[in-house]
């Protein structure tokens, strides 16, 4: 019995031992989810942490646009899931268009801007960009590159950048560009490139074997807009707001724009059907009935052989006839600028840099790329580039040449020479006032001199209500 109370005693000694051992890991356990609770507590109200709250709200960065671009868009799309600061928000304007009026976003836009309503960043396809440099809406963007961590001006295609300025500023971001040109035999048409109104005009006259000089897809309408495109600046001065229709040179080339056919008589030759069929270059180049062609040289080295081929082996740049001798311009692609109103115009640059990035311009480039790390790296692979290419020539296909480095250099001379960025975002109204007296004179109802004149007053009243 002894034996039995005393092992009882000790059962009784080690369950009392283990009930307070137990009762011990709960108290601990229960002060450990206290602690965790008041943690956890303090977490959800604390803005400082980062484990466990919801994330910072992003400051909006309007882009507005008239018809974004899938590269806009995508572009978009990688901005806002990669940066935790800002947010794009893009407004198309393009979706205010009528049935009646495609353009009438468009003409909003435009409104908003000059009433001061103006977004952070301004897709600038269509827009008429000289205007808004002079009224000072928007900003030069060389300060924004200059001070950049990872860009300097010297890391782009400088003649490029320069080409595009406006009294010495940079107003538009430039990711990629092409050419606009007129392209023949300098055997022909002369050495060097460049040339004004009058030496144009006395080489086609010292030719007139050559009944069709630019091809038969250039018109009265078109040559004299693509013209007056590519050298706005000898006739339109935005910051003086001046015109200058009322020259001898636009004059002369009225006239000569009278020499083609009109749109409705483009198509002719031998009648196929009740349709009429077009001579090609390939036949009228060799031929010596068209002694230029008009060229957008955008990264398609197989054009430029092509052209290269048809005249002969030899070619030059001279570029449309202007009062400067520089009728070589650029197409600016992918023209972004931050406005001067915005609020937030260091999201608008993190935003706008993403399009000077070497990868990105290589991936999304359509044209020549502006980086310089990319640009020549696009150029190593045309020149150690077998490109082999053909052209139909008198039914039979002839081998063209591959890019050397000489065609290459020619292209940088090109570069260099151009003048400065075409204005295909004319002022609609400036054109309408242009086209409407140019066709009163292709009609003949009034002459050359009286065109030019109204012109040059009806212009003159548009700039100055715009300046």
């Amino acid at each position: 019995m002894k034996k039995l109370l005393s092992s009882m005693k000790n059962m009784d000694t080690r369950v009392k031992t283990a009930f307070s051992l137990y009762a011990f890991y709960v108290l601990i356990l229960c002060v450990a989810l206290s602690l965790a609770l008041l943690t956890g507590c303090k977490s959800d109200s604390d803005p400082q942490s980062s484990s466990d709250s919801e994330p910072l709200q992003k400051t909006e960065i309007t882009l507005a646009c008239f018809s974004a671009t899938r590269s806009i868009n995508d572009a978009v799309a990688l901005f806002n899931a990669a940066n935790a600061d800002y947010q794009i928000l893009v407004v198309d304007y393009s979706q205010f268009g009528t049935d009646d009026d495609y353009f009438a976003g468009l003409t909003r836009l435009n409104a908003e801007i000059i009433s001061g309503n103006v977004p952070d960043i301004l897709y600038l396809n269509l827009m008429p960009y000289k205007q808004y440099v002079a009224r000072g809406l928007l900003e030069n963007l060389y300060p924004y590159i200059d001070t950049d961590p990872d860009y300097s001006r010297s890391d782009f295609m400088e003649s490029v950048f320069r080409a595009a300025e406006i009294d010495g500023g940079l107003y538009q971001l430039i990711s990629s560009f092409s050419v606009n040109t007129l392209v023949g035999n300098p055997a022909v048409v002369g050495d060097g490139m460049g040339w004004n109104v009058e030496e144009f005009l006395s080489v086609i006259k010292a030719h007139p074997e050559a009944d069709v000089p630019l091809g038969h897809w250039m018109t009265k309408l078109v040559f004299l807009q693509t013209a007056v495109a590519l050298s706005i600046d000898d006739y339109i001065d935005w910051g003086a707001e001046t015109a200058h229709f009322d020259t001898d040179a636009f004059i002369r080339l009225l006239e000569f724009a009278n020499t083609f056919p009109d749109e409705q008589e483009q198509f002719r030759t031998a009648t196929v059907g009740e349709y009429e069929a077009v001579s090609m270059q390939n036949e009228l180049i060799p031929a010596g009935r068209q002694i230029l062609e008009r060229l957008t040289f955008g990264d398609d080295w197989s054009t430029y052989h092509y052209y290269k081929f048809l005249f002969g082996g030899e070619l030059v740049f001279k570029g449309f006839p202007t009062a400067s001798r520089n009728g070589n311009s650029l197409n600016i692609n992918s023209g972004f600028a931050i406005m001067t109103g915005s609020a937030n115009k260091e999201g608008a640059w993190a935003f706008l840099r993403t399009f000077l990035d070497k990868d990105w311009q290589l991936a999304n480039s359509s044209g020549f790329p502006t980086n310089i790390a990319a640009f020549e790296a696009v150029m190593d692979e045309v020149v150690n580039t077998d490109v082999i290419s053909s052209v139909l020539v008198d039914g039979e296909y002839v081998e063209l040449s591959s890019v050397t480095e000489a065609d290459v250099d020619v292209f940088l001379d090109l570069i260099d020479f151009a003048s400065g960025a075409a204005e295909w975002n004319m002022d609609t109204q400036i054109w309408d006032v242009i086209s409407e007296s140019a066709a009163d004179y292709f009609n003949g109802l009034i002459s050359a001199e009286r065109a030019a004149e109204i012109i040059q007053s009806r212009v003159s009243i548009l700039v100055s209500e715009r300046g």
